[in-house]
């Protein structure tokens, strides 16, 4: 009704006349029809045009190996579709392998990340995703297989896992190397795998008997060769306690004592620099004391262990007090294990039971320390060397009261008792000055230590004769101040 027509009807109105309807019949039924179909298709139009803006949003992912829950949520971020499920729905969601879709449809991403799925599915509902466990007409793919675990040479492997490859779901051989497990489909990927032997991957694909072989593993124990005083054994032929540390570890310690790089690394064996100046003497004990005296400042200490160099019995007493100004404070000598280049100690066993004493008798009553040192190598001359500089302070220190804190406290402590301070009292009766403070260990321990290592070697040969020649220098200095440094 244009603006004409509406001030005509107004007037009629008016004049309590009545209005004629602008359309009557069966043409003005169609031209209403027509209305409405129009209408039909401009609602369904634009609602097809959103819905196809949605599905053709484009999503960018990549990734070696994340999980379907952060998938969901960088789809989440990328698009305006939002993702429903429960934490025990994910617990049994796989990880996604090598990802990497650019610019992919939002139908593209959730068919590649759940194609892998054997017991998840989703549907989508307007803009929202809801993420389900599979129903059970959905599970028909599921595939049985059975089969047998054996060694190479056809002997069963009774106790062998079965598993299947990103689950926790998986079972074990019979005695007779048996097995049967349920799979969720034909991509499904078990792994095999046996003590002592190396780990076997096998994709289903559709077959119901899958038999499995599985070759040795070179493991740790075989390859491994003990120095055990008069003999050298493999590590798993081994009857007697033996730790052992090699070279490789060795190395990557900065320690002056060879003992040092042991610490924190065997069983049953205590290590401890008995103090902290350079060169200090180191205390070992393997599996406790067998005597309550100590030998300190000179002698040998009863607890100590037998030390053996390249075969050789090594004298453990402590070097004299007045080889190093070091030992001002502490006079207990140093430890002639400094004379060792660590550079050049190949690998340190040390035994502990009864290995000690039926190789060496009562001397390894309380164990002993097998030391080795390098040994050249055939092929091509080579001439190492490495240089380190390095400082050192002190850890840590104790807390302790300022000197206000300090009288206060002592006040207090005369208020307490109700008495004055006496004539002795130098602290608080005004005789020192209450405003000085020092703080000893700063004075006395704040220093820093200068640590110079230089190491030169030369080896080579050949198959007959074989040579290695190396020197060390090693200069550390202590935290202490003045000339003891």
């Amino acid at each position: 009704m244009n603006l004409k027509t509406f001030y005509k009807a107004s007037a009629l109105k008016k004049r309590n006349k009545k209005l004629t309807p602008m359309f009557t019949g069966a043409w003005a039924d169609k031209q209403i029809l027509r209305i409405m179909k129009l209408a039909m298709i401009i609602i369904l139009s634009t609602y097809l045009g959103v819905s196809a803006g949605g599905y053709a949003q484009r999503i960018t992912l990549s990734g070696e190996k994340t999980s379907l829950e952060e998938i969901l949520r960088q789809i989440q971020e990328q698009s305006h579709y939002k993702f429903i499920y429960t934490v025990d729905v994910m617990q049994k969601a796989e990880p996604i392998n090598n990802i990497s879709l650019k610019e992919a449809t939002l139908e593209e991403v959730l068919s590649f990340c759940f194609k892998d799925q054997p017991f998840l599915t989703y549907n989508i509902i307007e803009e929202v995703i809801v993420v389900k466990e599979k129903e059970a007409m959905d599970m028909l793919e599921s595939i049985t297989v059975t089969g047998k675990v054996t060694d190479s040479g056809g002997k069963p492997l009774p106790g062998a896992t079965v598993m299947i490859k990103g689950t926790f779901k998986g079972t074990t051989t019979n005695a007779d190397g048996e097995y049967a497990i349920t799979v969720p489909n034909s991509k499904t990927i078990l792994v095999f795998s046996y003590v002592g032997f190396a780990k076997q991957e096998i994709t289903v694909s559709n077959k119901t008997t899958i038999n499995v072989s599985l070759e040795q593993s070179a493991t740790e124990l075989e390859e491994v060769t003990i120095n055990a005083g008069y003999y050298r054994v493999k590590q798993k032929e081994t009857i007697g306690n033996i730790s052992k540390v090699a070279a490789e570890e060795i190395e990557q310690q900065s320690v002056t004592n060879p003992l040092q790089a042991l610490q924190g690394r065997m069983p049953g064996v205590f290590i401890q620099q008995t103090t902290g100046t350079p060169g200090a003497p180191v205390k070992i004990e393997i599996r406790g004391r067998n005597s309550i005296r100590n030998s300190y400042g000179g002698g040998e200490d009863p607890n100590a262990p037998l030390y053996i160099v390249n075969g050789v019995p090594f004298s453990f007493e402590t070097l004299s007090s007045n080889t190093t100004n070091s030992t001002v404070f502490s006079g207990r000598g140093s430890s002639p294990l400094m004379a060792i280049n660590t550079a050049d100690i190949e690998s340190i066993e040390i035994l502990k039971d009864a290995d000690a004493t039926a190789i060496y008798g009562s001397r390894g009553a309380n164990g002993v320390v097998l030391i080795t040192t390098k040994k050249g190598k055939a092929g091509k001359t080579r001439f190492d060397i490495n240089i380190s500089n390095s400082i050192g302070k002190i850890g840590n220190k104790v807390e302790l009261l300022n000197t206000q804190q300090y009288l206060e406290m002592r006040n207090e402590a005369f208020a307490n008792d109700g008495i004055t301070p006496g004539p002795g009292d130098y602290d608080v009766n005004g005789t020192w000055d209450p405003n000085r403070y020092t703080d000893w260990q700063e004075e006395l321990l704040g220093g820093s230590s200068h640590i110079t290592d230089a190491q030169v070697s030369l080896s080579g040969g050949n198959t007959n004769t074989t040579f290695l020649l190396s020197g060390t220098f090693r200069r550390q200095t202590s935290i202490f101040p003045g000339d003891h440094k």
